[in-house]
């Protein structure tokens, strides 16, 4: 077969497997985009494959890889249908994604991301397409739910992470007040002094005397040093979990070491010779560190509330507990300035900064788990009408990983993690019910 014939052919099956995509149920208002974003894609190399058939110089191999890099998007279609994910918690990633992945084209305004929403395997992921050319309109995001966690909204807060690493590809990943890109900004705080500031002061760090015992004798006879690369990667991790923090405040901290603590046989694992990820023993305590800078190691429950207060003191000694002094690589400014510039550029696009939430509103939220009833605020008068208020994301969160790591201080009835993580699920899908009737949100 000739080669443009097979390239027509291609065109044609890429074609039917598009229209074949529609009895797929993404959630209100993506199947539309996703479909329209697509059709786009395809009528552009339509039109090439027409200049094509007419003379045209065009290369058929770079038809046959878009052809094929939009086939790849389409079989991710057939892992998104509703109900293998949490949709409440996806709905509330799309909110918080879009204004930060929005993508910038200057005096024509802004192109608003796709946010696709996948089960996968064991990781929590966000893709994004880095090149985008003139046959694409709007950039594409997959978002991979970990297939067997799809109601376990509790460590969904992981995704704060990868949002991260997403916002790091966006053109809104430039700041208003600097010509660097965001992550060229945090890397230059986190990178000014102390033991990651260059890899020399790296390799010299994990030779000194106050090292633990372990990496030591890790570093015995190792003659490989780590890489100015290396270094980078671990920058953009320890970067990429203070955005976790900032979107999702202390339950990222609590999610973080639930999913990650128990995979580490040695937290202080370094693979000299190739490493991307900075040893767990170090994200820790970074995160721990920047809790303590944001005054987010401090109860919001008071004495006169001594059974939340115990129960929440659970919560900060499980994610703000004692770390090892050597793993403290950056000095207080640093993080309060890092956490600042997020901030910063939450304020820039208009995404919220997580906040913690009120002794009232804990106690409100807690007080209905304990319940077995989803953390929402509802107040019902003598005559049965119901009056709801609204209640912030990282709040009912909050409250979820206060009520399961403090319930034994709690004068509560017994409930699993799986069944706590089912009821702040339904309080996810509740609470936007709540919102849209509101008017304080939109479909």
């Amino acid at each position: 077969m000739a080669p443009f014939l097979y390239v027509q052919e291609e065109y044609e099956n890429v074609r039917r497997a598009l229209d074949e995509s529609l009895r797929y149920d993404y959630g209100p208002g993506q199947t539309v985009d996703y479909y329209e974003e697509c059709r786009f894609r395809l009528d552009g190399i339509q039109a090439e494959l027409e200049r094509l058939g007419q003379g045209g110089a065009a290369p058929v191999s770079a038809i046959v890889s878009q052809l094929w890099d939009l086939a790849n998007r389409l079989t991710l279609i057939e892992r998104s249908h509703l109900g293998e994910f949490s949709w409440p918690f996806a709905d509330a990633i799309r909110v918080i994604a879009s204004p930060l992945l929005l993508e910038n084209e200057g005096l024509e305004g802004g192109h608003q991301p796709i946010i696709h929403m996948i089960a996968e395997g064991t990781s929590y992921q966000i893709t994004s397409e880095k090149v985008m050319g003139p046959n694409k309109r709007r950039r594409l995001y997959t978002v991979a739910f970990p297939r067997q966690l799809k109601h376990h909204v509790l460590m969904h807060a992981l995704f704060g992470h990868e949002l991260g690493h997403a916002t790091f590809y966006s053109s809104r990943a430039s700041d208003l007040f600097s010509s660097d890109p965001l992550s060229i900004q945090l890397t230059k705080i986190l990178r000014r002094e102390g033991h990651l500031r260059d890899a020399a002061s790296v390799m010299a760090w994990l030779r000194s005397e106050d090292a633990p015992e372990r990496v030591k004798q890790r570093m015995k006879g190792i003659t490989a040093v780590i890489t100015e690369a290396s270094l980078e990667h671990w920058i953009v991790e320890l970067i990429c979990d203070l955005f976790g923090l900032a979107i999702f405040g202390p339950a990222f901290v609590a999610a973080h070491r639930t999913y990650l603590e128990p995979s580490c046989k040695n937290p202080h694992q370094i693979e000299i010779e190739k490493t991307s990820h900075p040893s767990y023993a170090l994200r820790r305590s970074v995160l721990v560190s920047a809790l303590r800078v944001l005054g987010w190691l401090d109860p919001v429950a008071t004495a006169a509330n001594s059974e939340l207060l115990n129960a929440e003191r659970s919560l900060i000694d499980y994610i703000g507990g004692p770390v090892e002094s050597w793993t403290e690589v950056f000095t207080p400014d640093q993080l309060c300035e890092a956490m600042a510039t997020i901030s910063r550029h939450f304020n820039a696009t208009g995404t919220p900064l997580a906040q913690r939430p009120s002794e009232d509103v804990l106690a409100d939220l807690v007080g209905r788990i304990g319940k077995h009833l989803p953390p929402i605020r509802e107040e019902v008068d003598e005559e049965g009408v119901s009056t709801t208020h609204p209640v912030r994301l990282e709040e009912q969160l909050y409250a979820g990983w206060t009520y399961w790591l403090g319930h034994e201080a709690l004068d509560a009835q017994p409930l699993d993690f799986y069944s706590l993580n089912q009821l702040c699920d339904l309080a996810l899908l509740q609470q936007q019910a709540i919102d849209l009737s509101a008017g304080r949100r939109k479909l």
